[in-house]
């Protein structure tokens, strides 16, 4: 998860993804499919905070596919470049989300709840590291699976030292 380091890359981020995913699918029956699709190898170098994109994929699978009868489905991964910027769409085929569910998904977080990984989190943390335009961004109809969308700027992933 990084090695202590606060940016990995997202080569890094995909590989924790699958383990998670292979995890899960061990519990619950191989009910899970995962796709990843990148549009450009190179984009698997750039930059990311760390866990950012896991918890997605973790909220997809908990309360997108899990709350479905058979519990299965599909967790598609797209990356793709955008206008200079890297965008990162990971959908479901789970129960979607409500539109106040979408709401509270980017709200800005309590005082006292700057701590987890929720999506509001990350979302916020893009924000924090790269400014109001980056984030995280859905489209879900309630029954017909969720996709969250990613942008960020692409970055390099640097050399860090050993106190970030």
């Amino acid at each position: 998860m990084g090695n202590g380091k606060e940016i990995v890359t997202i080569g890094d981020e995909l590989s924790h993804i699958s383990l998670y995913t292979e995890i899960q699918n061990h519990r619950f029956d191989f009910g899970i499919r995962l796709e990843i699709a990148v549009e450009d190898e190179s984009l698997l170098n750039a930059a990311i905070p760390k866990i950012s994109l896991q918890p997605i994929v973790e909220n997809a699978f908990l309360h997108g596919i899990m709350e479905k009868p058979d519990k299965t489905g599909h967790i598609r991964i797209r990356i793709e470049t955008d206008c200079g910027n890297i965008r990162i769409l990971i959908a479901d085929d789970g129960v979607g989300m409500t539109e106040e569910q979408i709401r509270r998904a980017t709200r800005p977080l309590a005082p006292d709840q700057r701590h987890g990984y929720g999506l509001s989190n990350i979302h916020n943390r893009f924000q924090l590291f790269y400014g109001a335009s980056y984030g995280l961004s859905f489209h879900s109809g309630h029954g017909g699976g969720t996709t969250v969308t990613v942008r960020l700027p692409r970055q390099p992933i640097r050399e860090q030292g050993g106190n970030e």
